[in-house]
């Protein structure tokens, strides 16, 4: 007592500390709720690029004179190392081989043009 005055907080908390427990406990759900729809939501996306993708775009890097010969054969063979795994899983046959489509060798008209 202060002043002759009874201080009620304590007792509106030994009242109501059910209410306060309860609303931790729903706002810990909430946050739980939003963790697993964000989780499902990033498991969607494909994170693994496509071979096939990435060895045009380096294709288009070499051609480009960005990429040496040396660097484009080492990324080509790692992609195809890749490749050749997934071929080896059941894998949509619409794609063809990457080692069918792109060819290690430039030719003569390419080798030209960048010199």
């Amino acid at each position: 007592m202060i002043f002759g005055v009874k201080n009620p907080l304590p007792d509106m908390i030994s009242e109501s500390w059910y209410l306060y427990a309860g609303l931790i406990l729903a706002v810990g759900i909430l946050i739980w709720v939003v963790i697993q729809i964000r989780a499902r939501l990033r498991d969607d996306t494909d994170h693994e690029a496509d071979p096939w993708q990435l060895l045009k775009q380096m294709q288009d890097l070499h051609r480009g004179g960005e990429l040496t010969e040396e660097e484009y054969r080492s990324i080509k063979s790692r992609l195809i190392s890749q490749d050749d795994e997934s071929l080896q899983q059941p894998v949509d046959n619409s794609k063809q081989s990457i080692k069918e489509d792109c060819p290690d060798e430039t030719s003569s008209d390419e080798q030209e043009a960048r010199d």
